[in-house]
């Protein structure tokens, strides 16, 4: 990609040659063609406790490490801040944890006693503002469609 970086993907991205590299992970991730979206899916899949694009950046280097040089991150204070070490783990990152299959059932059964007493139809679980609804509660509960 040449000329101006526009989006705000690259606050967690650096560039290398057609890939970005994850400033949080290392991971290395195509971009060909100058679209971004495969680096914002990474964020959301990888990284679901990242600040979005219209927060600010993380405070990680912008710069790529030098080849050759250690990838561990580092445990002692240094200039980048208080508990902001590179690879170090926050705290958002561990409140979406995976339902267990029982917490999963326990949900599905909740949500069809609320469309059998509220009279709801059952097509009501794929409106898209439901689903919105119930990623904001819990992003690692999946949905039953209706014929489920």
């Amino acid at each position: 990609m040449t000329g101006r970086k526009k989006s705000a993907v690259w606050n967690y991205f650096s560039q290398s040659g057609q890939s970005g590299i994850c400033n949080i992970c290392k991971a290395n991730i195509s971009f060909k063609g100058g679209s971004t979206a495969n680096l914002q899916r990474h964020l959301k899949t990888r990284h679901p406790g990242v600040r979005r694009e219209e927060e600010a950046p993380p405070e990680a280097p912008s710069e790529a490490p030098l080849a050759g040089s250690s990838q561990q991150p580092s445990t002692s204070g240094d200039s980048r801040g208080r508990g902001q070490a590179m690879g170090q783990s926050r705290m958002t990152q561990f409140m979406s944890r995976p339902i267990t299959p029982q917490r999963q059932k326990t949900l599905d059964e909740q949500l069809a006693k609320m469309v059998v007493w509220d009279l709801q139809p059952f097509s009501f679980v794929e409106d898209r503002g439901f689903k919105a609804f119930t990623n904001a509660l819990n992003p690692s509960y999946t949905l039953p469609g209706r014929k489920t």
